[in-house]
């Protein structure tokens, strides 16, 4: 995918993603784990993390 194509498609969303930098903790399959929210929305967060989910 080229940058302008990148671009396009990351625009397409209905609700703008907004940027914030912040360490949390979140709660998966009853265990809790640490991570770094990236961007958040109305529908949805991005979270990273260096845990791995089965």
């Amino acid at each position: 995918m080229t940058t302008s194509s990148a671009k396009l498609f990351l625009n397409k969303r209905k609700e703008p993603r907004n940027p914030y930098s912040g360490l949390i903790s979140f709660v998966y399959k009853k265990n809790l784990y640490p991570g770094k929210l990236i961007n958040c929305s109305p529908s949805g967060l991005f979270i990273e993390s260096d845990s791995f989910f089965v």
